[in-house]
């Protein structure tokens, strides 16, 4: 599965917010309505609809994130600035 972040989700995201970061946003577009968490190294999506509160009693897909990804999230979340990326998503665990 590639993700791709764009312009518009670095411009619409906010930094060291899980699920409105840009990588976030750009994966949110892979699962529409679900919720979407990304930490520094792996991506949780909670199933479609479902609201952030209720999502703590639900295993989500899991997905590792690669260097790259982890590289922009961690310059992303320091307010570094940064360009597109494109990069895969494993298998989900």
């Amino acid at each position: 599965m590639l993700v791709r972040v764009t312009e518009e989700h670095i411009r619409k995201g906010h930094p060291r917010s899980s699920y409105s970061c840009a990588v976030a946003l750009a994966i949110s577009e892979l699962f529409p309505g679900s919720y979407v968490d990304v930490t520094q190294w792996r991506v949780a999506v909670y199933p479609r609809g479902l609201s952030p509160d209720l999502a703590l009693y639900y295993t989500p897909r899991r997905f590792d994130l690669s260097q790259d990804a982890v590289r922009f999230v961690q310059a992303f979340d320091r307010g570094d600035k940064v360009e597109p990326l494109s990069f895969a998503l494993g298998d989900a665990y």
